[in-house]
């Protein structure tokens, strides 16, 4: 009976439990709370996780995790400095490391050899860097067996990382990521499953993604691939920026939790040599914990050792007979079973002179947990060891000059056993420089005649550098990530400046500038005396030229009479003789403007007959503020009042006079057109200006933050715009469907929104009238017992788990005194006295 109540209860705790975690789930989804339904399920539906993608330590013969970096198009002298090259830092590390001597690619251009990293083979890809699925030898590769398949069938994780990819396995170029040096898109295996197609992600910033991984076992995967992008891994870009690159980021992933406390290895390489110093050959180095140190290797290899070595470690199948016939890689890496590993960290990461410098060697560990560890340091592995045995993991140490070391730890067990690891330690004292350089359309005296651009080119020969920062005009300070664009007539000043890594600030430097990019204005006075009711002068014309600029001043103005020679204007000028005269006139400022020239007509005597008269017809859809929002034609018609024939004729844009005989094209841009016309009698017309706009694309609009989730109710919603004809005139919001609102030209603003999904547009209008539209979706949730609000549900965890604690708690103390009164009765009745035999 007690055992039956137990059960009762048991089953009563358990229904009360599946309520409250349905009561949890409903409350957290935001969804009305209903009584659970019956549920049918078919047990042969139901897939289990797919393997791979829940990090693990598998442990391999001599690594457990590994990190592939692919450099692009060099040979080993264009690297190193002992045979002609320039990467410093490469150097350095090769040296501190194991360096393959004797590596050779397996095909060429790109694509191919990325193929045998992954698939085994080149499918036939040689001379090809095509797209995936887009030829005969990618189709073969399309639905071939790969490094993934082994790893998936093997139960180890994998995970690839792109720079500059758009979103997960991206199939096309896109900026500096290009496709043809990501080989997982090139099987249809992962590219088909969402599960492994979710693994081939972008890097993030800095590669935040990867350096995020390997923060953590949990996170890490077994195998881990990194793409550069196209500059990066100086595919576009110079050896010095690849290694730059690289000295940035080797020793952030050296020095992770992942490679500093397990068995981890790093493998950089290239592609291929591309006819390089020292070609067939190519720059190839292992390190990590597991790698030996300060080894150089002359035997052959090949990308199929790369598999090979893969397969010998984890036990795999051989994906091709090329990996198959292939020598391992094994002679990198240490293989004593017995003995300690050496492992240390250090800190600050980027030290400055004469700063200390934390060494923690505590990652460090023997294959005898009884053994006793004791440290030595050598500061600059010059050979002398700067510190005795000591049984305490760390040491600091300053550097007392900038500059790149190689930090040596040696560990020894109690059993005499040793181990060495060594580190590269950069010391950088001195800030970084920026440069700035200026680009628009030059004019004279050092003006510029357009908007400008600003370009920051920040060094760092050291530690790199982590940011620059700047400002226009003494306005707020903002970070550099791109380009800018200055506009507005008048003088402008840029101050920047850039810190590095480790923590020097440059001096603020400033770049003054001056832009012009209207031209001036000139105004014709005419003087003399007029007669036949002011219809013409009956003796000489006075002319007098009047120029303006607001920004640069006026350079010079000229003018010619009738056709003639071009005159710089000093003063007033007189027009003489009967008949029809054409002054032409137009101005120069100081930075190059130079003004659409003009005509005003002086008739001296009376006219005999009145010259033709051209009217100019736009056929285009109108736009606001003048502009033509569609590709337009100009029409001229003429007319004579003698009634004879006319001719008419013309000039585009400045260029040659023609005969007018159809409607003229204009496209995109502000176009000026001069015409005349003349007719039969010889009467011609003064020459007429028209100037016609046209804008018929609409703005560009693009980077609508935020996206996703908010978990505050104050969201600030920004966005990128520009317009390369008429200019951006303003931008307009609608929330949630209500109507647009004018916000002026600012690019961001900050909305008090209440929890739930939220749908924003934003317009951006030029000055034509064109309209580009984009929205923007996210939810807001503030709810502190919401599983996706700010505390991620936490509160109404604890609120369920209380009472369920209670539950138990009550359930065990009733199973208690059940327990006691039994034993109780027991005892009473063992006390009882027997007569014949009974109680």
């Amino acid at each position: 009976m007690l055992e039956g109540c137990a059960k009762d209860n048991r089953n009563g705790t358990a229904a009360i439990l599946g309520f409250l975690f349905l009561l949890l789930g409903a409350i957290a989804s935001g969804a009305p709370f209903s009584a659970p339904t019956r549920l049918s399920i078919d047990p042969g539906s139901l897939v289990a996780p797919a393997s791979g993608f829940t990090s693990t330590i598998s442990s391999g013969t001599y690594f457990d995790y590994v990190l592939i970096i692919v450099m692009e198009n060099h040979a080993i002298c264009d690297i190193l400095t002992s045979c002609g090259g320039t990467g410093t830092y490469m150097t350095t590390f090769a040296s501190a490391h194991g360096l393959a001597t004797k590596y050779v690619d397996c095909n060429r251009p790109s694509l191919p050899n990325y193929l045998c990293l992954a698939g085994g083979q080149d499918f036939g890809c040689g001379g090809y860097d095509g797209n995936p699925h887009s030829n005969t030898c990618t189709n073969l590769a399309w639905k071939s067996k790969n490094i993934v398949d082994l790893l998936v069938n093997a139960s180890l994780t994998w995970k690839a990382y792109m720079e500059d990819m758009p979103s997960s396995c991206y199939g096309s170029n896109s900026g500096r990521y290009a496709v043809r040096h990501d080989p997982f898109v090139y099987f249809s295996n992962i590219v088909n499953n969402g599960t492994r197609c979710s693994r081939v992600v972008p890097a993030g910033s800095g590669d935040s993604a990867l350096l995020n991984d390997l923060a953590s076992t949990s996170t890490a995967s077994n195998y881990m691939w990194l793409t550069p992008n196209l500059c990066n891994d100086m595919h576009d870009c110079s050896v010095a920026t690849g290694d730059t690159y690289l000295k940035g980021l080797l020793p952030q992933i050296l020095n992770s939790t992942v490679f500093a406390t397990t068995r981890a290895a790093l493998l950089i390489a290239f592609d291929e040599d591309s006819g390089g110093k020292g070609a067939p050959y190519m720059y190839t180095v292992w390190a990590g914990p597991t790698a030996k140190t300060t080894y150089t290797s002359a035997a052959a290899y090949n990308h199929f050792s790369v598999l090979s070595t893969l397969e010998l470690n984890w036990n795999l199948p051989y994906l091709t007979s090329h990996d198959q016939g292939a020598p391992n890689m094994s002679e990198f890496f240490t293989t004593s079973s017995k003995g300690p590993t050496a492992r240390f960290t250090y800190s600050p990461a980027w030290p400055q002179a004469n700063a200390n410098v934390t060494f923690d060697a505590s990652a460090s560990s023997d294959s005898d947990p009884n053994a006793t560890l004791q440290f030595r340091w050598d500061w600059t592995n010059d050979g002398t060891w700067d510190t005795p045995w000591n049984g305490t993991p760390t040491a600091g140490h300053p550097y007392a000059a900038e500059g790149t070391y190689t930090c040596h730890l040696e560990v020894q067990d109690s059993f005499g056993f040793t181990a060495n690891a060594t580190h590269t330690v950069v010391v950088d004292s001195t800030p970084p420089n920026t440069a700035a350089s200026l680009s628009g359309t030059t004019g004279s005296n050092g003006w510029y005649r357009s908007s400008v651009k600003v370009t920051l080119t920040a060094t760092d020969p050291l530690s790199g550098v982590a940011s620059t920062f700047y400002r226009v005009d003494a306005g707020a300070w903002k970070k550099y990530t791109a380009a800018v664009t200055v506009g507005g007539d008048g003088s402008h000043t840029v101050d920047y400046n850039s810190t590095d890594r480790a923590g020097n600030v440059e001096t603020i430097r400033s770049t003054p500038f001056k832009l012009d990019t209207i031209a001036p204005s000139t105004a014709a006075s005419l003087s003399g005396t007029l007669g036949g009711n002011g219809t013409y002068y009956v003796g000489p014309v006075n002319v007098t030229l009047t120029a303006t600029d607001a920004t640069s001043g006026v350079a010079s103005t000229t003018y010619r009479v009738d056709g003639g020679p071009s005159v710089t204007y000093i003063s007033t000028f007189t027009v003489s003789g009967n008949g029809t005269h054409t002054v032409a006139f137009s101005a120069t400022d100081n930075a190059g403007n130079v003004e659409t020239t003009k005509n005003v007509v002086v008739q001296i005597g009376k006219l005999i007959a009145s010259p033709p008269t051209t009217t100019l017809d736009v056929n285009g859809s109108s736009g606001t503020n003048g502009w033509y929002v569609t590709s337009s034609t100009a029409t001229l018609n003429a007319t004579s009042p003698s009634g004879s024939a006319v001719s008419i004729e013309y000039r585009l844009d400045g260029g040659p006079w023609s005969a007018y005989t159809a409607p003229l094209a204009l496209g995109d841009g502000v176009h000026v057109v001069d015409y005349n016309a003349t007719d039969a009698n010889g009467m011609k017309e003064a020459t007429k200006t028209a100037t016609v706009r046209v804008d018929s694309i609409a703005p560009a609009l693009w980077g609508l933050e935020p996206s996703g989730r908010s978990s505050t109710s104050n969201v600030t919603i920004s966005w990128r715009s520009s317009d390369g004809g008429s200019g951006l005139s303003r931008f307009e919001m609608s929330v949630d469907g209500a109507p647009f609102q004018s916000i002026g030209m600012s690019s961001s603003l900050s909305l008090n929104l209440p929890d739930g999904g939220h749908n924003v547009w934003i317009r951006a209008i030029d000055v034509a009238g064109n309209v580009a539209t984009q929205v923007v979706s996210f939810r807001v949730d503030t709810n502190p017992f919401s599983l996706t609000g700010p505390y991620y549900g936490v509160p109404l965890l604890l609120l369920i788990l209380v009472p369920i604690w209670a539950l138990i708690a009550g359930a065990r103390r009733r199973r208690r005194r059940r327990r006691a009164r039994a034993s109780q009765r027991s005892i009473y009745v063992a006390r009882q006295p027997v007569y014949n035999g009974k109680r």
